[in-house]
């Protein structure tokens, strides 16, 4: 029994050493992904690896492992749970659980849980990370009592803690199935909105057609009473403005049919460069940067996209980076390429944009500006989902912000 109580206090000295893999440190064996799941007859009752053997499996696997004892102290966090939790450099290791981390932090009372004894089904949460993007993971608590009375059993227990007595919880990383998902939802909406958005336009634009034809007839023939020829051209103004309207949901709902070919983006962001600079009432007051490539293959791949498509994209991100930027600055225009995909990003120096705001960037009609109709975003990301991509954006207030727009390397 005594040599039991003392490996069980060797374990907790490895798992807690600062600088040990599980403290964040990276460990040379990365080959192996996961523990493989053997019936608990297989396991011999005389195997009682090391943590020298435990630590590197459980650094290698993808889901994130925490244990937190009943008294609430975290006793380990594996190197995926602190990335999915986006823990940094924190140290959360023999601290209690609600003074390292919110209590709430997984979706249910970790004090209540350990002091009820009872723990939550599987479950899926929303975490916000630095950068404002949301996470998506399934959170799996299983409670570990004593063995005379466990409510929850596992073969690998002991394997993690010599007899464990606390809160073992899996985290999965579900963000991009959760998009998936989403955009299956979406597709589906999009495809009903297109046929609602046809019949609405055809019956909104034929009495706007005549609305508009006689507003321009009263327009001339009251020249002489210009109070209420005024009257007139704000029909006439107003007509046109609902007319946009509908165009941009019409736009928005019809799917585009984009004509790939393989291109040089340094070669169009070069010109997209030259067409903003080339107007005075974009960049007077604006330098306008084209960095060099980086992280780039040589020679650099071309990249299989609609030039037309992509270039009013990028366009509409610099001449929203030149509005963001009312007292001056830089905007830059790079280029990464990974080994799946090509990111260009338009960075300024602008005011930023309110975090509250962030999650509402890409949705019709959402616009700060006082005559934005809220479709200009809308239109970015479309543009990169119908090249199989995303949009991602940056922001900090009065630092500025970045769009980047992701498009694989290969058409999919």
């Amino acid at each position: 029994m005594a040599h039991k109580n003392k490996a069980h206090s060797n374990s907790n000295a490895l798992i807690c050493q600062a600088g040990s893999p599980l403290d964040g440190s990276s460990h040379p064996d990365n080959s192996m992904h996961a523990i493989p799941h053997l019936p608990s007859a297989e396991l011999a009752k005389d195997f009682h690896p090391s943590m020298d053997f435990v630590i590197p499996l459980l650094n290698a696997l993808d889901e994130g492992i925490l244990f937190i004892e009943l008294s609430g102290k975290i006793n380990l966090c594996n190197r995926a749970a602190r990335n999915l939790l986006a823990l940094g450099e924190k140290q959360i290791i023999a601290q209690l659980f609600w003074e390292a981390l919110p209590d709430n932090l997984l979706g249910f009372s970790m004090q209540q849980a350990l002091t009820s004894r009872q723990v939550p089904l599987t479950k899926d949460i929303f975490i916000t990370l630095k950068s404002h993007q949301e996470r998506c993971l399934k959170v799996t608590p299983l409670l570990f009592l004593d063995e005379k009375n466990p409510q929850t059993t596992s073969p690998y227990a002991s394997m993690i803690l010599a007899n464990p007595q606390g809160l073992l919880i899996s985290l999965k990383d579900m963000t991009d199935i959760n998009h998936l998902q989403k955009a299956a939802q979406r597709n589906g909406r999009m495809q009903e909105l297109g046929e609602t958005a046809s019949l609405l336009a055809h019956e909104i634009r034929n009495p706007l057609g005549g609305i508009k034809g006689f507003a321009a007839l009263l327009q001339r023939d009251l020249s002489e009473h210009p109070a209420w020829q005024k009257m007139a051209t704000s029909i006439l103004t107003g007509a046109d403005n609902l007319n946009k309207l509908v165009t941009n949901v019409l736009n928005f709902a019809r799917p585009f049919h984009p004509h790939i070919q393989p291109t040089d983006l340094m070669q169009l962001l070069k010109e997209i460069k030259l067409s903003v600079e080339s107007d005075s009432h974009l960049s007077g007051h604006i330098a306008l940067v084209l960095e060099p490539f980086q992280s780039s293959p040589s020679p650099a791949p071309k990249v299989p996209v609609d030039q037309k498509l992509l270039s009013s994209a990028l366009l509409n991100l610099i001449i929203n980076a030149i509005e963001a930027s009312p007292h001056g600055g830089t905007i830059r225009l790079s280029i990464k390429y990974t080994h799946s995909e090509a990111q260009i990003s338009v960075a300024d120096t602008g005011e930023g944009i309110p975090p509250d705001n962030i999650k509402k960037l890409f949705k019709p009609f959402f616009t700060t500006k006082p005559n934005g109709n809220g479709f200009g975003l809308v239109e970015v990301k479309k543009v990169a989902q119908a090249h199989g991509g995303s949009v991602e954006v940056l922001s900090e207030m009065d630092q500025g912000s970045t769009f980047s727009i992701k498009i694989p390397l290969e058409k999919s």
